[in-house]
């Protein structure tokens, strides 16, 4: 480990005109050895230091040369400094070198100040013990901040201070008697303005009161009769007053330059205007007529952006019109694009424009007595209005197309007594789609109109009041051709009424049969019969030329029922369709012979399969249809035309 030693000498430099001030330097010498040797020898080399002027303790930091040492800690940053043969020299407080800061003389006010010193040789700062007092010398900084007060008459001669050494010998028998100079020293109209050299009377010189409003004539004091801040707060009195019957009273600030006007209050225009660096005004506050704020942009045209008035102006013949009500207006440099009104006759709007001026969306709180929002197209026409109150039928939306044809229309209320209602228009104002309440029936309707306007789809919620739902389709003359009734009658059955029924989905008319449980598990394609056991219910064929046949299960070979029928929670219902009538796919056990187009078919010994009739006097009764394909051998499906004999 490194040692140090080292030596401080403390002395203040004196440099500078005669009577001038005390330098804020204090001048430090000192010596450092390292391990016994003078660092810096033989040749002269750089060292890092750091200060710090203490209290005796060293708990608290007066100054160091950085400013960032407290409770004597170790600064942040160090000076350097060349070391030679030991031997170094500073000054405190030397502004010009990096990491110093001032020194100011109020450090000396304390009663005992040290020299707190690190060193940084090459292997880290360490502090240099002890600390270093600094003797009287450095106290001789305080003679350039001598505190107010310090200097009483005590230490004054007497008579040492006579009227040869007051300006204009001004006080009769050249001293001062009563520790001030006041009017009652003064000759009257012995101090006038030609006695006064410029900027020599400042607030300090004036005594509390001495001037007032008395003393001064009506515009007596002009700009260039004040000094540069000397009317200070404290000398101004609480009400303050500019102007006069003859003239307006003007306020205006200047920068700190005096080359530009910053802030102006117009008592006449009853306007207060603050001004930009370019110049222009950028913000205005009026109240002469009515109270109006205007801010400004930066731009050279100075476009106004922001009205903010208590009043509204339209221009009429000529001249300006008030609109009672505050308004709010932001613009941009092409012109308005937002304005906010209340009156008190008209309610509140807000309205909105394009980039053209033209109005884009218009929130208006009273029109016609209730609130209504237009969205305008670009050519300023409305094109969707929300209306708060149309005609008495509650709330209403509308939308128009290019033309102005009103297409859409939701109304809050049909009429007086109504529902709401929605209603879709063509391009040329007919009706093509109207959703609403049937006020006389009650519940909802639907209404689809051709293109003549005519109403040829029309649903219901309810027929009537006490029935259910109903679709009726019209042709181009408006007669009914179709009608699908939920409730035909009150509590009567759903009923279809129609002159042609087009079935596309499957390919037999097949009833809900419920099939007896057996060794053999339904599937489609069987061929089955009545069971004599369970009334109303089937069974799986099991014999040759069984004249119970009744029908196939429906749903083989991928064609499907086409009509279905049955009364649910009767004997008429069950979970298998039962093919009755039409085509349909069939188990065949072709063991019996060949089956070809044309063959009727009847049951088979085979379960659940069928045959071609052989023993046409036994299949009398028991023939299940007519085979429509081939079957060569073995067992398959074959397509069934269904005619039960």
């Amino acid at each position: 480990m490194k040692r140090f030693s080292f030596l401080i000498s403390v002395c203040v430099l004196a440099f500078g005109p005669a009577g001038g001030q005390v330098p804020q330097l204090l001048s430090l010498q000192g010596r450092i050895s390292v391990n016994g040797s003078n660092y810096g020898s033989p040749a002269p080399r750089e060292g890092a230091f750091k200060f710090a002027l203490v209290n005796e303790s060293g708990a608290v930091s007066h100054w160091s040369n950085d400013g960032t040492s407290a409770a004597g800690s170790e600064p942040a940053a160090f000076v350097r400094l060349m070391v030679s043969s030991g031997h170094y020299s500073v000054l405190l407080g030397d502004a010009t070198l990096l990491n110093m800061v001032v020194l100011p003389a109020s450090v000396f006010t304390n009663e005992e100040v040290y020299v707190r010193t690190w060193f940084d040789g090459g292997s880290g700062f360490e502090r240099l013990i002890p600390d270093r007092r600094i003797a009287a010398v450095g106290y001789a900084m305080m003679s350039a901040d001598v505190q107010d007060g310090i200097i009483t008459t005590d230490k004054l001669a007497n008579r040492a201070v006579t009227g040869s050494k007051i300006a204009g010998n001004a006080v009769d028998g050249g001293h001062i008697v009563d520790e001030s100079i006041s009017a009652v020293d003064l000759r009257p109209d012995s101090v006038n303005r030609v006695h006064i050299v410029g900027g020599a009377v400042g607030p300090s010189e004036v005594a509390p009161g001495a001037i007032g409003s008395s003393e001064l004539a009506d515009g007596a004091i002009r700009n260039e009769d004040v000094e540069n801040n000397t009317l200070t707060g404290e000398k101004l009195a609480d009400a303050l007053e500019l102007g006069s019957a003859t003239a307006d009273g003007t306020l205006t600030l200047w920068n700190d330059g005096g080359d530009l006007e910053t802030i102006e209050l117009l008592g006449g225009a009853s306007r207060i205007s603050t001004y930009g660096s370019d110049g222009q005004v950028h913000a205005r506050l009026e109240g002469r007529d009515w109270g109006q704020l205007l801010l400004y942009d930066n731009t050279a045209d100075n476009n106004e952006l922001v009205n903010l008035a208590g009043h509204e102006r339209f221009p009429f013949l000529g001249s300006w019109v008030g609109a009672p009500g505050g308004v709010l207006r932001l613009s941009t440099a092409a012109g308005a694009r937002a304005t906010l009104k209340a009156s008190e006759t008209e309610g509140g709007y807000l309205r909105l424009h394009q980039n053209d001026g033209e109005i884009g969306v218009n929130l208006d709180g009273d029109n016609g007595g209730a609130g209504f929002i237009s969205v305008r197209d670009s050519g300023g026409s409305s094109r969707i209005t929300l209306d708060g109150e149309s005609t008495g039928t509650g709330g209403q939306i509308r939308i128009l197309d290019d033309d102005g044809t009103q297409t859409i229309e939701l109304l809050g209320a049909e009429s007086v007594t109504g529902g709401g209602r929605i209603r879709v228009r063509s391009a040329d104002g007919t009706n093509a789609v109207e959703l609403s309440e049937d006020a006389t029936e009650g519940g909802g309707e639907l209404w689809l109109y051709n293109a003549a306007g005519e109403g040829t789809v029309v649903i219901e919620a309810q027929e009537v009041a006490s029935d259910g739902a109903q679709i009726n389709l019209y042709n181009n003359a408006g007669i009914k051709t179709m009608e699908l009734d939920a409730e035909y009658g009150q509590g009567g059955p759903s009923r279809v009424t129609t002159g042609t029924v087009e079935i596309t989905g499957g390919s037999d008319l097949s009833e809900q049969f419920e099939i007896s449980p057996s060794e053999l598990e339904p599937e489609p394609g069987m061929i089955v019969c009545i069971d004599p056991g369970a009334p109303g219910q089937l069974k799986p064929s099991s014999k040759a030329y069984d004249r119970t046949v009744a029908g196939i299960i429906s749903g083989a070979g991928g064609v499907r029922t086409g009509l279905l029928m049955g009364q649910r929670d009767s004997l008429a219902d069950g979970a298998y369709p039962i093919a009755l009538t039409g085509r349909v796919y069939c188990r065949m056990d072709a063991s019996n012979g060949s089956i070809e187009p044309g063959d009727l078919i009847t049951t088979a010994d085979t379960p659940g399969h069928g045959m071609k009739v052989t023993d046409h006097d036994r299949a009398r009764g028991a023939i299940i249809g007519k085979a429509m394909t081939r079957l060569d051998e073995g067992q398959g499906l074959v397509l069934v035309l269904v005619s039960l004999q």
